[in-house]
């Protein structure tokens, strides 16, 4: 039999793949100036603002970058204290939207990221891993591919009821370093695991 010596050069000249971008955890400006647009619209039909106004407000509301889970209440807040904008019951009302915009902007920004990347499960349904801040950190199994949302596990915890899952993307899980690593034949179907 004849040994073939591999070539330590081959391939050097080739680029290496490109690493993914990260995902998206917040929105850029341009995505926030449309969720802010909404609200503004839905102010101003309300007359809580002057149609004139809108524009304004929502420019004032985007640079705010309040995030994905500010109530309408902070929202209103950070506008009277930033822009000295009067704010009210009934806006506050209005701006309790702001919350579900951005989520929404946000994950159709994330399902974007995930399908220009190409993103695919690190790692097989059956894994056990860890996640959470490195003090207290949990531990689970994955038990399938979350579908309503981009690049996401179904993670059931150890401790929790039975029926009880978690959703976490892919990057912010890691294999359970004590744990025996499933092999190729453990990527059941996800009703195969469920039923477990």
């Amino acid at each position: 039999m004849t040994e073939i010596a591999s070539d330590p050069t081959a391939g050097a000249d080739a680029p290496a793949a490109a690493a993914p971008e990260p995902r998206p955890r917040t929105l850029m400006l341009e995505h926030r100036h449309e969720v802010a647009l909404k609200l503004a619209g839905e102010l101003a039909e309300a007359k809580l603002i002057g149609s004139r106004d809108i524009d304004e407000y929502a420019y004032d509301l985007a640079g705010l970058n309040l995030g994905r889970w500010a109530d309408g209440y902070a929202v209103m807040k950070a506008l009277e204290n930033g822009h000295d904008r009067e704010g009210s019951f009934a806006a506050a009302e209005i701006l309790d939207g702001y919350s579900s915009s951005y989520g929404a902007a946000l994950d159709r920004q994330q399902a974007l990221w995930a399908e220009r990347n190409n993103i695919q499960p690190p790692l097989p349904i059956g894994t056990s891993v860890v996640f959470g801040p490195r003090m207290g950190r949990e531990q689970g199994r994955i038990t399938g591919i979350y579908e309503h949302g981009p690049a996401k596990y179904l993670v059931r915890i150890e401790g929790e009821p039975g029926n009880s899952r978690r959703i976490l993307n892919f990057e912010d899980v890691l294999p359970d370093p004590d744990a025996a690593v499933p092999t190729a034949d453990c990527r059941l179907p996800t009703a195969a695991v469920e039923a477990r």
